[in-house]
């Protein structure tokens, strides 16, 4: 394995590598790949003209590959690595890149979807607020809750998990929604725009107060609150075995969005 130190070397690699039947979820942008090679984070293996990428995420390493033909390809064996694979037409997963990945050691880890909805097509949004406190957060003296009820509560390896520095600009943004019970809070929503696309980022419930419908409350007050900022498209990735959220999002008007993602995991030797 070893480090990318310029974009100039990247696109050296990239450019002897290319061919119309390469198989491949590396979608990153160039800005994405110069801010990673900014921060020493990047790394690759080459082998038998596949090449992996593979980004420092703290922990373990984020890979995007860049497969040719079916050859092996060798890795170190005390790294951790995640691999997630875009793609359309749930049930129709992509076989030949899952096959790959098996068989240089990789396994089946979990699936997401993608929910979609438009403001015009979400049922009448009531009940705001009738669950404790709801308002927007607006001091980072909260970071450390919200960074560690993600922690709790989602898979580290798929997804965007935040850093605490990542929260708190969240925050100052004003794109953190919080329940409070007795002046502390219990469940949040965490959510970021892009374009004219409102994402859901997270969403979690303190495990002592899951059940009491702290999740349907913040949905509901994040749609209004976006629509009224004038957004009125609603994205948010949803794990596929998690039947009560997507039950929750249907019955708000969320549909599926026909994108998905299957990711795998290699684990140190």
């Amino acid at each position: 394995m070893e480090k990318i130190t310029s974009y100039t070397q990247l696109e050296k690699v990239l450019l002897s590598l290319k061919s119309q039947n390469t198989l491949t979820n590396d979608f990153n942008l160039k800005s994405s790949y110069q801010q990673y090679i900014d921060d020493r984070r990047l790394h690759y293996v080459l082998e038998n003209d596949n090449l992996f990428l593979l980004l420092d995420k703290g922990g373990f390493f984020q890979a995007y590959f860049h497969i040719n033909n079916d050859q092996v390809t060798h890795f170190p064996n005390d790294l951790e690595i995640a691999v997630e694979i875009p793609y359309r037409n749930y049930p129709n997963r992509p076989d030949n890149q899952i096959a790959y990945l098996r068989s240089v050691g990789f396994v089946d880890h979990i699936e997401r979807h993608l929910y979609t909805a438009r403001f015009q097509d979400c049922p009448e949004l009531n009940g705001l607020g009738e669950r404790g406190m709801l308002k927007v957060i607006e001091d980072t003296i909260y970071a450390d809750y919200v960074h560690g009820l993600i922690a709790d509560t989602f898979d580290r390896y798929t997804g965007d998990i935040l850093n605490r520095g990542e929260i708190i600009a969240r925050i100052k943004n004003g794109e953190v929604l919080a329940i409070f019970e007795d002046d502390k809070p219990v469940a949040f929503l965490e959510f970021y725009v892009k374009g004219k696309v409102a994402w859901i980022g997270h969403i979690a419930v303190d495990r002592n107060n899951r059940g009491q419908g702290y999740g349907t409350v913040l949905v509901k007050t994040y749609i209004k609150m976006l629509f009224e900022r004038g957004i009125s498209r609603f994205h948010h990735w949803v794990m596929a075995d998690n039947k009560k959220a997507l039950a929750m999002y249907s019955k708000m008007g969320f549909i599926y969005g026909n994108k998905s993602s299957f990711s795998m995991l290699k684990k140190e030797c």
